[in-house]
């Protein structure tokens, strides 16, 4: 059960890096549109 809390504690953030990375990609590329 530890390691399984241990696990969650570690892909949460890393999943939050991702989804904010992803966000300002998307945010470059419409900025590049225009």
């Amino acid at each position: 059960m530890k390691d399984k809390n241990h696990v969650i504690r570690v892909q949460v953030p890393t999943a939050l890096i991702l989804l904010a990375f992803n966000i300002a990609a998307m945010y470059v590329v419409t900025l590049m549109d225009l």
